[in-house]
């Protein structure tokens, strides 16, 4: 499998333009080989257009040995001129035993820290890691929990945060490639034990993925698929963004009105606008559970 070149790196950059001149960037980086792949082409591709990237690792402590590990990456990323943070994540005593999604829990937390960390600094880009592996493996979880269009079609390149954005540029990279790079690079890499752990979900996908491709369910034809879902997914959105101008009224005060003609919408298109403006007036991380929102629906048709 071919390298993923600083060329290609600065193309797929393009489609996330423009930049501030010169560029600051922030990368997430645990040490792996996809991370550590993104960070240096990321290092090379801000340092051509005289820019820099900071590289950022996450130390969960999660397990023994996770604090020196991420002084390793930093020490790699140093001895190649790259600046380099890590931020530990204080546990509270009460999640200090967590055993049950343990993934998603230090996924937030991740998130949250890296967040605060570039709107302290003043960085308005952070890229991420995924790959199109990660984007196959995230489809098929999606699609065995029943999600819906919007579900199967949430990871997104770009998305915007509250410091500035999340850059996903190596979406439609497949993974050997990046290993590839790194041996192009002369770079070592950290494995992480819990990629072999089948308590999660994903990595029992991950398993599933040489079978799954025999099949012809590979990174590309879920790509191609994706592709056709974010088209579809748009046209709904024009039309639900049409509905709720339409329907819906939104107070200051923090509570929204529908006009009696918005219940005579199809239940689908009723549905989509009801999720929306909870969404938009409530505290939650995640969307009404569907269950929920149908009892909320059936309520609002008394």
């Amino acid at each position: 499998m071919s390298t993923l070149t600083p060329f290609e790196f600065s193309h797929l950059m393009v489609s996330f333009a423009p930049f501030e001149s010169p560029p600051t960037i922030a990368v997430a980086t645990s040490g792996g080989p996809d991370s550590l792949a993104l960070a240096l082409l990321a290092h090379e591709w801000a340092k051509d257009l005289g820019g820099k990237a900071i590289a950022i690792t996450v130390d969960h402590r999660l397990r023994e040995g996770s604090t020196a590990e991420a002084h390793q990456v930093k020490a790699w990323l140093e001895a190649r001129g790259m600046e380099h943070h890590i931020l530990t994540w204080e546990r509270s005593e009460k999640n200090q035993t967590l055993q049950t999604a343990i993934q998603a829990s230090a996924r937030k937390a991740r998130y949250k820290m890296l967040g605060q960390w570039c709107k302290d600094h003043g960085v308005k880009h952070l890229l991420t890691a995924h790959h199109a592996q990660d984007q196959l493996e995230t489809f098929m979880i999606r699609l065995a929990k029943g999600s819906g269009l919007k579900g199967l079609t949430s990871t997104q390149g770009e998305v915007l945060t509250n410091f500035g954005r999340i850059l996903r540029p190596l979406l439609t990279t497949d993974a050997i490639r990046l290993k590839a790079t790194l041996q192009q690079f002369n770079q070592p890499f950290l494995v992480d034990p819990s990629n072999e752990n089948e308590d999660f979900a994903r990595i029992r996908w991950r398993q599933l993925l040489p079978t799954l491709g025999a099949e012809g369910l590979t990174p590309t034809t879920i790509q191609e698929t994706l592709e056709r879902l974010n088209h579809a997914q748009r046209l709904v959105d024009q039309h639900i963004s049409g509905l709720l101008h339409q329907h819906v009224s939104l107070s200051p005060h923090g509570y929204a009105t529908f006009h009696k003609a918005a219940l005579k919408e199809s239940p689908e298109a009723f549905e989509e606008m009801l999720k929306r403006i909870l969404a938009t007036i409530g505290t939650r991380d995640y969307p009404v559970r569907r269950q929920a929102l149908h009892r909320t629906m059936e309520a609002m048709k008394l």
